[in-house]
């Protein structure tokens, strides 16, 4: 029985030593960003650092000090924003969504719920 735990023990924690190595990106310098990227952070949240930079798989993802995560693709246009607890600001929605789409929430008044 002890055997068997063990051996359990020693597969599940090789399993996640694997998950996290497949899903770990390689660490970039901010400078490494796409131009296209750097200009948005630059324009959108002048002030907050960031924390992070990554690329995994030709999408390169950047962690910000404020808790906002975004994914940029290869050519540094935003794939993917996360506000994490926070609110994405009416200036990035404006910046990112359509202005049909941001015009229509804006309407419905639920621009301000978008995280």
């Amino acid at each position: 029985m002890k055997t068997l735990l063990l051996r359990t023990a020693t597969l599940s924690a090789a399993l996640m030593a694997m998950a996290f190595t497949v899903h770990a990106g390689k660490r970039i310098e901010t400078s490494q960003l796409p131009q296209q990227a750097i200009t948005f952070i630059n324009a959108n949240y002048q002030g907050i650092g960031i924390d992070d930079c990554e690329i995994d798989g030709g999408i390169y993802e950047v962690d910000m000090t404020n808790g906002v995560d975004i994914e940029f693709n290869s050519a540094g246009k935003i794939m993917k924003i996360d506000g994490g607890r926070h609110l994405i600001e009416n200036s990035v929605l404006k910046a990112i969504l359509p202005a049909a789409t941001y015009n229509d929430l804006t309407t419905r008044k639920v621009i301000g719920s978008v995280e």
